[in-house]
C-alpha cells in the first residue's frame, strides 16, 4: 500500500540561522536546506538516513528517511519533489521506525526498515522531478531489516540484520527483470553472526559484525561464501559498524559506533586465488570538533582520495587520505552546532557525496536535508580528462581541464609495486592553456601501470584527484618453452625489481607447487618431474596484475 501526503515544510533557500558559520565549518558551505518540525519523532529524531540519485539526464535526487515517510527531495534548491508514507505490508498502519536505509540500482530505488513490517519497498525514479512511484512491496524475504548494499555490478543485493536471517545474509538477484521483481540466491549464516552493514565490492563482503568485529567473506558462490579473513583486535576496537574500501582495493575505512572511537583506515591485499586477505599498516584518525574527543563516527564513504563520514553531533567531517602515514581533515560542516554534551547519539545520521554535480547530501535527525558544496572545489569530477597510453618503454600522460584557478599546480603519481603512489613530477598551472601532457619513462616494466592526477591549490591541498591506468603488453611478456613439458619447466619473462611467486594447480583448482621468481630475473627453470601427468595452470599474480597459461606434462 502507498499513501501520499502533504506536508507541511519549512524550506531554508539559505542556511543561515542557527547553523554552521565560519567557526563550525570549513571548505565546505551550505546551498540550501529543508526541515519539517510537524512529523512524527522517535527518540527525538524526526529523520535518519540519506541516499542520492541521478538519472543521467541532469536531474539529481536526495532520498531521505523519516520516522514513517520517505522523501524525495532536489538538491540544487531543497524542494520536496515527492513523499511517500511506508505502510506495513498487508496493513493500513503506517510503519514506524527509527531507521531506514536506501540504496539505489538502475532506475529504482530501494528501501528497508529496522522496525515493522514493511519488507522491502521499490520505487521507480524514472519520472523525477516529477514524482516518484512506489512499484514493489514484500515480506517474502524478512519483515524488517536494518541495513541492504548493492554490489550494481552483479545485480545482487545483500540484506544485514533481518529478521529472518539475524546471523548472516540474504543474498537477492535485482539484475534484470528482476530489478522489480527480487529472487533469493542464498540465505546464509555466517561465523561473525549478526551483521549490523555491510559493503560489497566484486562479490567480496566486508561485514561489520558490531562487537565481533569485522569479517571478509567470497560470496562468489552466494550459497558457500568463504571467508577470507577477520579483522577482530585492533586498537581502539568498539562496535564495528560499517565500513567502505577505496577503488583499487589498497585500503579500507571503517567506523565503530562508540563514545570516543577513532576512524580506521586499514591497508589490505586482496588474493582472490586463495581467498586470503591481508590487514597492513593501520592509521586512527577522528574529529577535532570536540575536545574530549567523544563523538561518534557512523557512516564513511570513499571519493577521489577523501572520506566523508557522518558524525553524531559534529555533521559532516571530510578528511584526506592519500597519504601513506597520516590522514588530514580536509573539510566539514557542523549540522548541529547547538550541541554540547556529547552524550547521545542525535547529530548527522547520513552522507552521500556521489552525485556527479558534486553536490553533498546530508542528513540530520533533528534538523532535516543539507545540501553541501565544497568552497575551494573548481573543478567537477567531469571537468578533468586525464588518460594515460603506452609508447615503447614510455607512458603518455594527457590531460585537459574547462576551469581555471591562478596559482594552482599538477601533481602526477606512480602506483609501485607495494601499492603505494608516489610523486614522478609535477607541473605548474598555464593560465595559457587547458591541456597538459607528461612522459613517464618506465624502461623493461610491463603489467598494467597506475597512475594518479592531482590537481592543487596554492598551499597544496588537493582540489581534484583523477586516477588513469595502462597496460603495456603484459600478456605476452610471459612464454613458456614448449606446451608439453616432461621434466622442467622453463619460463621467460619481465624482469621486476622484487621477488615474485609462482603457483601451479590441477585442473580442479588444487594448489600442487609454488615457487619464487628471483629479482632481476627474466628466465627461470623449475622441476616438474614430481608432477602426475596431465593439464596444469601456472599462475603469476604480484597482487595488481595476473598471467596465467595452460601445460601439459608428460613424462
Amino acid at each position: 500500500m502507498m499513501t501520499r501526503f502533504a506536508v507541511l515544510l519549512f524550506c531554508l533557500i539559505t542556511c543561515g540561522g542557527t547553523f554552521a558559520q565560519d567557526s563550525d565549518s570549513l571548505n565546505m558551505s551550505c546551498a540550501c536546506h529543508w526541515d519539517n518540525d510537524h512529523l512524527p519523532v522517535s527518540s527525538g529524531a524526526y529523520f535518519n538516513d540519506i541516499w542520492g540519485y541521478a538519472d543521467g539526464s541532469g536531474n539529481e535526487l536526495a532520498i531521505m528517511g523519516g520516522i514513517q515517510d520517505v522523501f524525495f527531495l532536489d538538491p540544487a534548491n531543497c524542494t520536496l519533489i515527492d513523499s511517500i508514507r511506508i505502510m506495513n505490508d498487508g496493513t493500513s498502519t503506517p510503519n514506524h521506525s527509527l531507521w531506514r536505509d536506501f540504496k539505489t540500482y538502475q532506475q529504482y530505488a530501494y528501501a528497508v526498515a529496522d522496525v515493522g513490517s514493511s519488507g522491502l519497498v521499490i520505487f521507480d525514479l524514472s519520472t523525477i522531478p516529477a514524482g516518484v512511484a512506489q512499484v514493489y512491496q514484500s515480506t517474502a524475504f524478512f519483515g524488517k531489516t536494518h541495513n541492504i548494499f548493492i554490489d550494481e555490478p552483479h545485480g545482487r543485493m545483500y540484506v544485514a540484520g533481518s529478521n529472518t536471517r539475524s546471523n548472516g545474509l540474504i543474498v537477492l538477484d535485482i539484475s534484470g527483470s528482476n530489478a522489480t521483481d527480487p529472487v533469493q540466491l542464498a540465505s546464509v549464516a555466517l561465523p561473525g553472526g549478526y551483521v549490523h552493514d555491510v559493503f560489497v565490492k566484486d562479490h567480496i563482503a566486508y561485514a561489520s559484525h558490531g562487537n565481533n568485529g569485522l569479517y571478509v567473506y567470497n560470496f562468489t558462490d552466494a550459497q558457500n561464501p568463504v571467508v577470507m579473513g577477520t579483522y577482530d583486535q585492533y586498537p581502539e576496537e568498539g562496535y564495528n559498524h560499517s565500513s567502505w574500501v577505496n577503488d583499487d582495493n589498497t585500503f579500507l575505512v571503517f567506523a565503530d559506533e562508540t563514545f570516543g572511537k577513532s576512524v580506521k583506515r586499514v591497508s589490505i591485499t586482496l588474493d582472490i586465488v586463495n581467498n586470503v586477505i591481508t590487514f597492513g599498516d593501520l592509521v586512527l584518525f577522528k574529529s577535532q570538533l570536540e575536545p574530549t574527543g567523544n563523538s561518534i563516527a557512523h557512516n564513511p564513504f570513499i571519493k577521489d582520495g577523501l572520506v566523508y563520514i557522518s558524525y553524531y553531533h559534529d555533521g559532516v567531517q571530510v578528511f584526506d587520505i592519500t597519504q601513506p602515514d597520516t590522514v588530514t581533515r580536509y573539510a566539514f560542516y557542523d549540522t548541529e552546532p547547538s550541541n554540547t554534551d556529547y552524550s547521545s547519539w542525535d547529530g548527522a545520521w547520513g552522507v552521500y557525496p556521489y552525485l556527479p554535480s558534486g553536490t553533498i547530501l546530508a542528513s540530520d535527525q533533528l534538523n532535516g536535508f543539507f545540501s553541501l558544496q565544497m568552497t575551494d572545489q573548481v573543478l567537477a569530477l567531469e571537468e578533468i580528462d586525464f588518460e594515460a597510453r603506452p609508447d615503447a618503454g614510455r607512458v603518455r600522460l594527457g590531460w585537459s581541464i574547462s576551469s581555471r584557478r591562478e596559482h594552482a599546480s599538477f601533481v602526477l603519481e606512480h602506483k609501485g609495486p607495494d601499492g603505494i603512489f608516489r610523486q614522478i613530477g609535477s607541473m605548474a598551472y598555464d593560465p595559457n592553456t587547458d591541456t597538459y601532457s607528461f612522459t613517464h619513462h618506465l624502461g623493461n616494466a610491463v603489467g598494467r601501470q597506475h597512475y594518479r592526477l592531482r590537481f592543487q591549490d596554492v598551499s597544496g591541498r588537493d582540489i581534484r584527484v583523477q586516477e588513469s591506468s595502462v597496460d603495456l603488453d603484459f600478456p605476452s611478456s610471459f612464454r613458456i618453452a614448449g606446451n608439453v613439458i616432461a621434466q622442467e619447466l622453463r619460463i621467460q619473462g619481465p624482469v621486476f625489481p622484487v621477488e615474485t611467486q609462482l603457483q601451479i594447480y590441477s585442473r580442479t583448482g588444487v594448489l600442487v607447487k609454488s615457487w619464487n621468481w628471483p629479482a632481476h630475473t627474466g628466465e627461470v627453470s623449475f622441476p616438474v618431474s614430481d608432477l602426475a601427468n596431465g593439464i596444469y595452470l601456472i599462475v603469476w599474480n604480484n597482487g595488481i596484475d595476473r598471467w596465467a597459461d595452460w601445460f601439459t606434462v608428460l613424462h
